[in-house]
C-alpha cells in the first residue's frame, strides 16, 4: 500500500484554500441573513465586525499553529510529548496571549484529523507514522 506524504508546499496551500473557503461560507451566510431580511421576513443588519476573543492566537509571522506543528514534528522525527511540542513551539516563534496555552495546544491537536496520539499526551503527525 502506498502512502501518500504531502509537502509543506503542499500543506500551506491546502491550508490557504481552506482559509478561503471559511471566508466566502461566512460572507454567503451573512448575504443569505440579508436577503431572507429583504424579502420580509425579518430585518437584519449586517453584524459589525466580531470583536477579538481573549486567548486567540495571534498572526504569527513564522506561520499559524498546523505549520508550526507540521514543522516541530518533522523537525523532531520522532513523536513528542504535549509539553516538548510547546516548548518546540515556542523555539519556533509560536506564541499566544492565552493564559494557558497547554489547553490552547490540546484542543488542536485532539481536533486536528492529521495528528494521531501514540500514547497518552504523545502525539506525531499522521503522515509520519510508520505501518
Amino acid at each position: 500500500m502506498k502512502e501518500s506524504l504531502l509537502s509543506v508546499v503542499q500543506l500551506k496551500k491546502a491550508l490557504s484554500i481552506r482559509s478561503r473557503i471559511d471566508k466566502l461560507d461566512a460572507k454567503i451566510s451573512l448575504l443569505q441573513k440579508q436577503l431572507q431580511g429583504a424579502l420580509g421576513k425579518t430585518a437584519v443588519a449586517p453584524k459589525a465586525k466580531a470583536r477579538r476573543r481573549r486567548g486567540r492566537v495571534k498572526k504569527s509571522r513564522r506561520g499559524s499553529l498546523k505549520l508550526l506543528l507540521v514543522k516541530v514534528f518533522k523537525k523532531s522525527g520522532k513523536p513528542l510529548h504535549i509539553d516538548a511540542i510547546l516548548k518546540q513551539l515556542k523555539a519556533v516563534g509560536y506564541h499566544t496571549s492565552s493564559k494557558r496555552p497547554k489547553n490552547q495546544l490540546n484542543v488542536r491537536l485532539y481536533s486536528d484529523k492529521d495528528i494521531v496520539k501514540t500514547a497518552p499526551g504523545t502525539f506525531y503527525l499522521k503522515s509520519l507514522v510508520s505501518k
